[in-house]
């Protein structure tokens, strides 16, 4: 719409970058303390980080890879360990939560604590299959999937799907090892 960001007069840039006085509502004092402490200076430093943002043709949100983490996995992963699990009482649910990891991602680390491949969790098995048992769970914990996504996943009825989420808990609350296990080796942050 415009060719250079001091002609859209409806944002705070022309005040920041200096080519207006700032109205009396407008701070913009700590963002331009961020790029020299003299004013003048900043100023300047300032409209050449618009400009080189400006030419940037791809979108920030494309690199969105949660729902509050704007960046790559490296960096949702350093931001997961230094959140810790701590959630503020301000913010809504869905920012409070980091995004799931992906269900072939899940897969991918129930087989390899298995020792098993994608296609053998994912197989019809007539036998008790506890890595399948696993990955069904993890995928409703990691993945928040509902039952019915699982089934369909996995080839198999809600009700196998309940039964195996429900086994893996039980054992999970009688054996708190099994529990610390499962999760350090499934859900690596």
């Amino acid at each position: 719409m415009i060719k250079n960001p001091k002609e859209w007069k409806w944002s705070s840039y022309r005040a920041t970058a200096g080519y207006e006085t700032a109205p009396s509502w407008l701070t913009t004092g700590w963002l331009l303390e961020q790029f020299h402490k003299v004013r003048h200076k900043a100023q300047e430093q300032y409209r050449h980080f618009v400009l080189e943002g400006a030419k940037v043709k791809e979108s920030p949100w494309e690199k969105v890879s949660s729902r509050i983490v704007l960046g790559g996995k490296e960096f949702e992963d350093h931001i997961r360990r230094k959140l810790g699990g701590v959630h503020h009482k301000e913010a809504p649910k869905k920012q409070q939560e980091l995004a799931h990891p992906k269900a072939e991602d899940v897969l991918a680390q129930v087989g390899k604590w298995y020792w098993t491949s994608r296609e053998k969790l994912l197989g019809v098995t007539r036998r008790p299959n506890e890595g399948r048992e696993v990955a069904m769970w993890a995928l409703r914990q990691a993945c928040r999937m509902r039952l019915g996504e699982i089934a369909d996943k996995m080839e198999v009825s809600y009700s196998a799907v309940a039964h195996g989420v429900l086994k893996v808990r039980k054992r999970i609350k009688e054996d708190g090892h099994y529990g610390q296990r499962i999760q350090s080796a499934i859900f690596k942050t």
